[in-house]
C-alpha cells in the first residue's frame, strides 16, 4: 500500500547532514554535497532541512529527489503487486500526491521515459 508522508522528522533531516558533512572537506566534490544537501527539498518550499523553493534548489537535487520519491513509492507497493503495477502506482501517485513538489520539466521527462519502459515491459 502506498503511503504519503509530509512529515519530516528528526531523524529524516539529521540524515541529510549527516550525509552533507562527509562531503565537507573534499572540494571536489562540492556539486554531489549540493546535490545530497538538497535533494529532500521540493519546488513548493515544502521540502527539508532548509524549505527552499525551486529556483534555489539545484538541478541535480530536483532530479534526484524525483527519483527517490518513485523509489520510495515503488518499493514500498513491491510486496503487494508485481512489478509493473508497482511502478504504474507509484508514476500516478507522484502525479497525483505531490503536485508542485516536483520540476515540471523534470517530471514531463520521468513521466515520458517511464511510460516508455511500461509499455515496452507489458
Amino acid at each position: 500500500m502506498l503511503t504519503f508522508a509530509h512529515d519530516h522528522t528528526e531523524e529524516d533531516i539529521s540524515h541529510v547532514y549527516k550525509s552533507g558533512r562527509f562531503l565537507e572537506h573534499m572540494d571536489a566534490w562540492n556539486e554531489a554535497r549540493k546535490i545530497i544537501m538538497q535533494h529532500h527539498e521540493r519546488c513548493d518550499g515544502s521540502g527539508y532541512p532548509m524549505g527552499l523553493n525551486a529556483d534555489e534548489i539545484c538541478t541535480g537535487a530536483k532530479l534526484l529527489g524525483l527519483l527517490d520519491t518513485y523509489y520510495d513509492l515503488h518499493h514500498a507497493d513491491l510486496g503487494t503487486d508485481n512489478e509493473n503495477l508497482a511502478q504504474k502506482r507509484a508514476l500516478v501517485a507522484i502525479n497525483k500526491h505531490y503536485q508542485g513538489q516536483f520540476c515540471p520539466v523534470r517530471l514531463g521527462h520521468f513521466n515520458q521515459t517511464l511510460a516508455r519502459v511500461l509499455v515496452a515491459h507489458t
